[in-house]
């Protein structure tokens, strides 16, 4: 498969599954996606890893940045995102202020180079432990083509 097209299925998966959580009543969403975009990247993306791995794209990199946002008083501001060789895919980008995109599937790696990288490892949802574990797996539940989301008994 060409580049091109590799782009565009990548993308198109990205898409279905940001659909899929934006898709969910909030409340039924694990604690950490109820504001998505808005602090969200981390496990979207680990989720999103699952997802593109049912569907046959990897491996996957979940790779976690952060930049000062105000170097007087500290502040820093994190993002994670992943990576497949040179491709990013992104699918929490406009939670910064200024910008528009809601998926990044690229190999343009300008806008996420503002970002020092502080963790590069396999995606692998499996390997992360957190207070979201048991909503995040149950959430990933569903792993067919329609990408629903699968937030209680009921899919959305």
């Amino acid at each position: 498969m060409d580049d091109s097209k590799r782009l565009q299925v990548i993308e198109a998966h990205a898409r279905r599954f940001r659909a899929a959580i934006e898709s969910c009543e909030p409340k039924q969403l694990p604690i950490t996606l109820r504001d998505f975009p808005k602090g969200s990247c981390g496990d979207a993306s680990l989720l999103l890893a699952e997802y593109l791995k049912s569907k046959g794209i990897g491996p996957l990199t979940y790779v976690c940045g952060q930049i000062v946002t105000d170097h007087q008083r500290g502040d820093i501001q994190t993002h994670a995102w992943l990576e497949m060789d040179d491709i990013i895919i992104d699918i929490t980008p406009d939670q910064f202020d200024g910008v528009t995109q809601q998926i990044m599937v690229t190999k343009d790696h300008s806008w996420h180079e503002q970002f020092e990288i502080t963790r590069r490892e396999g995606a692998d949802l499996n390997r992360w432990i957190g207070p979201a574990i048991g909503p995040l797996r149950r959430m990933l539940g569903n792993r067919d083509d329609r990408a629903r989301c699968h937030c209680s008994q009921t899919p959305h």
